[in-house]
């Protein structure tokens, strides 16, 4: 681990809201629905899933959990920027879109960054891939867990601004938790 690029990351996390209207936030999101995107469609979970994919594009040897430190610098800058609700919500997708999950084809490999934008995981969604359900069921449980050393700490109310947008007490990701489709809906 690099303090220098736990730095770097931090900074990024805390420059999000200049990143929202960057040439490379629009284009990331525009690659990653597949055609024209507007202003509804470019936020701050995009903005940090394109700004964490620029991140690791540069460092290509960071991989797998290693990137975890990073990821959570990131969004303790984005926390302390003060800006963006649901920071949470975006740590556990960045969190789910780097962690190596081993999918139905046998294959390991992250979801990548961007993957909660092409299959739109803001809402219900069922997944013929364990892996996807495994992806987002760890984050799940590590964002919590941050959640929960945020509220034991309590330090300027960060666990209340950290869960922003997610109602009060601890989040509850249930509704946006991808769930493995049941055999009979497979055909």
């Amino acid at each position: 681990m690099s303090e220098n690029l736990i730095i770097a990351a931090f900074t990024e996390g805390l420059n999000i809201t200049k990143e929202v209207s960057s040439k490379d936030t629009w284009n990331f999101v525009r690659e990653k629905q597949g055609g024209a995107v507007s202003a509804m469609d470019v936020g701050y979970y995009q903005t940090a899933a394109a700004s964490m994919e620029k991140f690791f594009s540069r460092r290509k040897n960071i991989v797998g959990e290693a990137r975890l430190p990073y990821i959570i610098a990131y969004a303790a800058g984005e926390l302390v920027n003060n800006a963006p609700a649901h920071v949470v919500l975006d740590l556990r997708n960045l969190i789910s879109e780097a962690i190596p999950v081993e999918h139905s084809s046998g294959e390991k490999s992250p979801l990548g960054f961007g993957y909660s934008i092409e299959h739109n995981t803001f809402r219900e969604m069922t997944t013929n891939d364990p892996g996807v359900v495994d992806a987002f069921t760890q984050a799940n449980k590590i964002s919590s867990n941050i959640f929960d050393t945020l509220r034991e700490k309590r330090r300027f109310d960060m666990e209340s601004k950290f869960a922003s947008g997610m109602g009060s007490g601890r989040p509850d990701f249930s509704r946006m938790t991808p769930t493995l489709r049941k055999s009979t809906e497979q055909t």
